[in-house]
């Protein structure tokens, strides 16, 4: 037996790897034959809450833990069946910074490898105390005091985590740095252990190893890409990036509690530092962002950079955000000149005092703000920061030129959002991190569904309908639950308290049409002619004509005959990409050859039909495959007489009913649509003039609604379009 991937949803705890409850839209095992392979996946996940940091096991384990806590898995991942490989930093992907290869082991029931996306934290967010390590009485190594340190700190270091050093006896403090082999922290990242400085006010970060998808976006992808609070003791010399995503290195720029805006400590520049952050892709500004801080002069001369995203010497390979005195300045991707103003040369308050200042590009369109008031504008097609290799220096240039004289708090950048888009007040506390919310309306390109409700319900229970339907990502517990009736017309759906993915009590009015198709086929004996009751054209050719002989309700019926075509046209759009239920009352007078209640083929196959033969009944569906098929026809329908049949589809599973009773069920793949295309629904035939039922048809509807899920009394009068 071989195993595949293919696309589930699910919630998971991995508490395992130090992190709360988290929702993961990820890939479940699906058993495939004759030998599958492990395709590319990819996924998603996010925090609902800040983290609980609990890292009690080593990081394959770890991540083990987060490929396996999806309830779903009929398989589960471990060093038995698999291997990880080394992590490489990789920052290819938004908002990730770490591949790594997951490969099956030979013999294991799977094949092949992928790639995971995700994020390495830093060593300084999982470390948030100050605890004593102890009396070190002699020279050792940092590898020999990780039993201690994972002791004391409630976590588990390894080898492969940290890189080796000495040391000495007598020693207060413990520098581990990360290695480059480590599957949880980001190489290079360090944080002192022991009893020197408390760790404790250092803002941990929030982003914990996750999947994203294959461009690195998830569905609560925060704007934020760099968030720097600038928190720690006097004097530091290393500081986070509140996001996970970066790690900032502080280069003769030492925190300060001289002067603080937030936190109780800031960055200073005052000796020629700087605070810079490697390039990345979530750093590339190429759409709407805004770039801000707060900002604390002690002179007001000079240029004097805020923050500087360059190359080299080359104008085009160099952005930057900057003062010259008390007037703002500006430089974009691609152009061979200095900056330009943007602002009068008063714009900045002066100095020995803290202000607020935002770059803001929305549309083609920089704004500039001091203390939440616009100061100026410029029209802004470029983009900023794109150069590969240029990496991110705050507090000055690349090259440590211009260095900004005083204290900066508090910078944040967010890609793809123009935060302000009027003057506003500026927070009066430090930024947390935020996602990505809209509002539920947003999420929906159209607001009238082809969709019904066929029975009594509640709105959770329809989520997953609706997504399909509307192409939406949208889970049952984004939405707060309510009783929806059957035949409801509407449906409300609102976002609920704490929904990370849609903005909280935003909500949206969907209006709901269950039946696609309708025919009465009520008319004259001979006619040639009919009509759908949705406003779909019919046309119908051969033989067949509206006949008198038999009917259901209404004094007549459809006979097919021998070579009829009776086809409804595909405007406006019948496809059913979610629920629903193809029926009609059916008269048959031989166990014909084969023959087709209703298709949606050019061909006369089975796929996407409903049909019958002397020996079975089939319904196909889009994919090719028949879950219902093969029933046997002489138990199933009696000749000469009336029957109500009836095909419903709820999320995976098909139904057949005949007479209102269940007959069979199945188990549809979950690409098992029914005519989704733009080909004619064909009802009697083949479509082809060939394939007709013997007998006749009178009330066929199809509708985009699971109308039955349980035996039921068939209609006792005409269906009625909802």
């Amino acid at each position: 037996m071989t195993t595949s991937f293919r696309k589930v949803s699910a919630t998971a705890f991995v508490s395992d790897a130090g992190a709360t409850l988290r929702q993961i839209t990820g890939y479940a095992f699906e058993t495939v034959s004759p030998a599958g392979t492990v395709r590319q996946i990819a996924g998603y996940a996010f925090e609902q809450t800040p983290p609980a940091l609990n890292l009690s096991v080593t990081g394959d384990l770890a991540l083990y833990a987060l490929i396996n806590n999806n309830t779903t898995f009929t398989g589960k991942w471990s060093a038995s069946n698999s291997t990880l490989g080394v992590p490489a930093v990789d920052n290819t992907q938004k908002n990730c910074n770490t591949k790594i290869n997951l490969a099956a082991l030979p013999a294991s029931g799977y094949g092949g490898n992928i790639n995971l996306y995700y994020n390495r934290r830093t060593l300084g967010s999982a470390i948030s105390a100050s605890i004593s390590l102890g009396t070190i009485a002699s020279n050792t190594t940092v590898w020999a005091m990780l039993p201690t340190i994972n002791t004391k700190y409630n976590i588990n270091l390894t080898q492969t985590d940290v890189v080796n050093g000495t040391v000495l006896a007598g020693a207060t403090t413990i520098a581990l740095v990360a290695a480059s082999t480590s599957w949880l922290f980001q190489p290079g990242s360090s944080v002192a252990v022991g009893i020197v400085q408390s760790l404790a006010t250092v803002t941990p970060a929030t982003a914990l190893p996750g999947f994203n998808d294959a461009s690195g976006n998830g569905p609560t992808s925060s704007p934020t890409v760099l968030l720097a609070h600038f928190d720690g003791a006097n004097a530091q010399t290393t500081t986070v990036d509140a996001t996970g995503l970066n790690l900032i290195t502080l280069t003769a720029a030492p925190l300060s509690s001289t002067q603080s805006k937030f936190g109780g400590t800031s960055v200073t520049f005052n000796s020629g530092g700087s605070a810079s952050v490697p390039d990345n892709v979530r750093l590339r500004l190429t759409g709407d962002f805004t770039v801000e801080g707060w900002c604390y002069m002690t002179s007001v001369t000079g240029d004097m950079m805020f923050i500087d995203k360059s190359l080299n010497a080359t104008l085009t390979n160099r952005a930057w955000f900057e003062f010259n005195a008390r007037q703002l300045m500006v430089k974009v991707d691609g152009t061979n000149a200095n900056s330009v103003a943007i602002g009068p040369s008063t714009a900045i308050p002066g100095a020995n005092q803290w202000f607020h200042v935002a770059f803001v590009k929305q549309g083609s369109t920089l704004t500039a703000y001091i203390n939440g008031q616009s100061v100026g504008t410029l029209a802004m097609t470029a983009t900023w920061g794109t150069v590969v290799g240029s990496n991110l220096t705050i507090g000055n240039n690349y090259a440590g030129a211009t260095a900004f004289p005083g204290y900066i708090d508090e910078v944040r950048i967010s890609n793809g959002l123009a935060r302000y888009t009027a003057n506003f007040t500026p927070q009066s506390k430090a930024y947390t991190l935020d996602f990505a919310q809209v509002t539920l309306a947003s999420a929906f390109a159209s607001t009238s569904l082809l969709m019904g409700v066929g029975t009594a319900t509640t709105i959770r229970a329809l989520v997953n309908n609706i997504a399909a339907v509307a192409g939406v990502n949208l889970l049952p517990t984004d939405v707060v639950d309510g009783p929806v009736s059957a035949g409801a017309s509407s449906i409300t759906l609102t976002v609920a308290p704490g929904n990370l993915t849609y903005l909280p009590g935003s909500s949206v009015t969907l209006s709901l049409t269950g039946t696609v198709a309708l025919l009465h086929f009520d008319g004259t004996n001979g006619a040639t002619t009919t009509t759908e009751v949705k406003g779909h054209s019919v046309t119908m050719s051969g033989n067949g004509s509206i006949s008198t002989a038999q009917s259901k309700f209404g004094g007549s019926s459809f006979f097919p005959n021998t070579t009829a075509n009776l086809a409804v046209a595909n405007t406006p759009p019948m496809a059913t990409p979610g629920d629903f239920t193809v029926e009609m009352f059916a008269y048959l007078t031989s166990y014909p050859t084969t023959a087709f209640f209703a298709n949606r083929n050019t061909g006369g196959s089975a796929t996407t039909a409903m049909l019958v033969n002397a020996s079975n009944f089939q319904f196909g569906l889009d994919d090719a495959s028949q879950p219902l098929g093969n029933i046997a026809v002489s138990s199933l329908l009696t000749l000469n007489t009336w029957q109500h049949i009836a095909v419903t589809k709820q999320g995976n599973t098909l139904r057949l009913f005949v007479n209102g009773s269940l007959i069979a069920s199945a188990t549809a793949a979950s690409t098992g649509t029914w005519g989704n295309n733009a080909l004619p629904l064909n009802i009697g035939s083949n479509g082809l003039g060939g394939g007709c039922l013997p007998g006749y048809i009178d009330e066929f509807r199809y509708s985009a609604s699971a109308r039955y899920t349980a035996a039921f009394t068939p209609p006792a009068a005409p269906f009625v379009a909802d």
